[in-house]
């Protein structure tokens, strides 16, 4: 038999399957969570280019939820510009279906006219999705491959 000494914090006995636990109180918070996700991100490589994707999909996903077929989003898409300075603003392109866009963007800075940008897109090919535990997908690189073995035809 197992006996623990007991303890100052709790002079409670519990007993399972014969074995004495005194001192230890009922554990109300399950051992294992995922709280530490939030704050413990992967540090390699590959658990970076995984979040990374991950990522990726998720805002895909939510701009596209409107079933347009094409998302073209602005960062930052708001802010304040101070007289004679330059900010960068990184445009992303999402998309699950082809063909050619065509749509205008529309600038509007406090003072001043709005200035429309035409925008013009072309998307080619089939989009082709496949899920991110595809057997075989390789995250190694900034674009997940996905390699196509080679089959032998009978000659």
């Amino acid at each position: 038999m197992i006996r623990f000494a007991p303890s100052t914090k709790s002079g409670a006995t519990h007993s399972r399957h014969g074995i004495s636990s005194a001192g230890f109180e009922k554990r109300e918070k399950p051992i294992l969570t995922d709280e530490h996700e939030a704050t413990q991100k992967f540090s390699s490589k590959t658990g970076t280019t995984f979040t990374q994707t991950k990522k990726l999909e998720k805002d895909a996903n939510f701009f596209l939820s409107n079933n347009k077929g094409i998302a073209i989003v602005f960062s930052p898409h708001m802010g304040e510009l101070p007289p004679h300075s330059e900010i960068p603003i990184t445009v992303m392109v999402y998309n699950n279906v082809c063909g050619r866009f065509e749509d205008k963007v529309i600038s509007e800075v406090r003072g001043l006219e709005p200035m429309e940008f035409p925008v013009s897109i072309a998307i080619k090919g089939s989009p082709v999705e496949i899920p991110g535990s595809q057997v075989g997908m390789s995250y190694s690189e900034a674009i997940p491959l996905l390699p196509m073995p080679m089959q032998v035809v009978k000659t």
